[in-house]
């Protein structure tokens, strides 16, 4: 049996993550640069105020903070340090408990959780002891206070104290930090919060604003420069300027959505559709959606995003451009299936989205067909799931070029199957004709289906569709049975040979046996 693409599955998890195009170079850096764009200006005007003038390094106080910055962040032995969210968590107890490590703690915040806590004082355990006075508030005197809200003392355990008195200063503390040194809070006078934490860090900021040069655009502010790399702009302003703009070519543009590049044209040939080599093999395997990414393995689209795009359509026709790799293992199957003079050549091909409960409902049967038959086992697949041909009659154009939206007549046998798939309810009363009683009739013979495609309206195209078919056990009977509504006791389907046509005719009782897959739109 010819491995044949699989058809798409709703069902199926599509785990893929469709990574976004970068317009320019300097798109994924833009968001790197800080929303300050006057660093340098903001440096002199701090060191120009007064108020800065009264700034010591005993209010800095750069030891106790420089301290911090070793234990907490690069410490490798210091186990209830600072450096991230899931650390605050573990370390700072919730702002409402005592900054001096009164009150009820919960333990499971706490990194030494789980040692012995130290023998209260006579006086705390007489208080404990009349539980209907209420305890006096901590004295602060004397204890260093928060630098985030100077209104509570910094947090201790007993043998550490911690720069900020809890859990949520230490998250502000952590977004507010100085933009040179990025280890201590920036220094605030009144309304005013300066980018720096005090001189030392502004003089670097405007010293090094030489050594790193100019902005690249505008040539006036400093580099930005974020404590280890050097940007080419000052800030996200300079940066969004100065994306490259590319001319409007000349001519075709390449058919990959969003190239807009020119297309490839040899000195003595025809130009092509494309830009480059490498856009002529992604046309190949591109999803049917966007064409703009690799399909995922044998599923029409790329991955989630666009699957779910087109199931909010559906059920919707896909066009499958030539020279796809769908497109080449359809027409193939249906050149060699045509045994019947030169096959005519295919104009239009497209993709048959369904409904994703009309997927459900064919996806059990199949698991069901598999459950009794175990044909995986045989190498088949799943349920001997087949594609097979079926031709109808076609009261509208569509499929011809141009025109893939189905018509909304009641009578239009070929619009029908493709909105609801196949009903045998609609299949008519006079069952004589029919060899084997009324049934969903498909062949593996292109030419054989394709003899009962009927054009209602005048078009030089013909409309076949080609179905996917869970065949199941067989029965090849020698006579036919027009009076036949079901296969016989343990088959699932019957094949019928001898057609006028020349080929073979496989016949299914069940809607949920089968559904259509592609329209395949020919030369008439």
């Amino acid at each position: 049996m010819v491995d044949h693409e699989s058809d798409y599955d709703v069902d199926a998890a599509i785990d893929v993550q469709n990574d976004s195009d970068n317009d320019s170079v300097f798109s994924d850096d833009i968001e790197d640069y800080p929303d300050e764009d006057e660093l340098n200006d903001d440096a002199d005007n701090f060191l120009d105020q007064n108020v800065i003038d009264d700034v010591t390094d005993k209010d800095v106080d750069d030891a106790s903070y420089g301290d911090f910055q070793d234990d907490y962040d690069e410490s490798d032995d210091y186990d209830g340090g600072y450096n991230s969210d899931s650390d605050a968590e573990a370390v700072f107890p919730d702002d409402d408990v005592d900054s001096d490590g009164g009150g009820d703690v919960q333990p499971q915040l706490m990194n030494f959780a789980a040692q012995p806590p130290a023998a209260a004082p006579m006086a705390f355990r007489a208080a404990a002891a009349a539980p209907a006075r209420a305890r006096a508030p901590a004295p602060t005197q004397g204890k260093k206070m928060c630098p985030i809200c100077r209104k509570k003392p910094c947090y201790s355990d007993g043998k550490t104290t911690f720069p900020y008195c809890g859990k949520t200063c230490a998250a502000k503390a952590k977004a507010t930090l100085c933009v040179v040194c990025h280890a201590k809070p920036r220094y605030r006078s009144g309304k005013t919060t300066y980018p720096y934490c005090g001189k030392t860090c502004a003089a670097k900021a405007k010293g090094g604003a030489g050594q790193r040069g100019l902005c690249d655009y505008c040539h006036k502010r400093p580099k930005y420069h974020d404590g280890k790399k050097t940007y080419p702009f000052c800030g996200k302003s300079c940066a969004a300027k100065a994306k490259p703009t590319r001319p409007k070519p000349v001519g075709p543009t390449c058919a990959i959505p969003g190239c807009n590049k020119p297309v490839y044209k040899p000195k003595n040939g025809k130009a092509g559709k494309y830009c480059s080599r490498s856009h002529v093999e992604l046309a190949k395997v591109a999803c049917l959606v966007c064409h703009k990414r690799k399909r995922y393995g044998k599923y029409p689209f790329c991955g989630k995003a666009c699957a779910r795009q087109v199931e909010r359509r559906a059920p919707t026709l896909l066009e499958v451009p030539a020279g796809h790799v769908m497109f080449r293992d359809v027409e193939n199957q249906f050149k060699k299936s045509w045994r019947s003079g030169n096959p005519p050549p295919i104009k239009k091909l497209y993709k048959l989205i369904e409904r994703n409960s009309s997927v459900v409902k064919y996806t059990r049967y199949r698991a069901s067909v598999e459950a009794r038959g175990h044909f995986r086992r045989r190498k088949l697949a799943a349920g001997n799931e087949r594609r097979r041909w079926h031709g109808t009659r076609r009261e509208c154009k569509v499929g011809d070029p141009g025109n893939r939206h189905f018509c909304g007549s009641a009578t239009c046998s070929l619009c029908i199957i493709m909105r609801t798939s196949f009903d045998l309810s609609k299949a008519g009363k006079n069952y004589t004709s029919l060899r084997f009683g009324p049934g969903i009739y498909t062949s593996s013979t292109s030419a054989t289906a394709g003899g009962y495609c009927r054009n209602v309206q005048a078009s030089p195209y013909k409309a076949l569709l080609l179905a996917k078919v869970v065949v199941g056990r067989t029965i090849k009977p020698d006579q036919d049975h027009n009076d036949w509504k079901a296969p016989p006791k343990g088959y699932d389907s019957v094949v019928a040979k001898g057609t006028a046509a020349g080929g073979d005719e496989l016949i299914v009782y069940t809607n949920d046996a089968a559904r259509p897959s592609y329209l395949i739109v020919f030369q008439g």
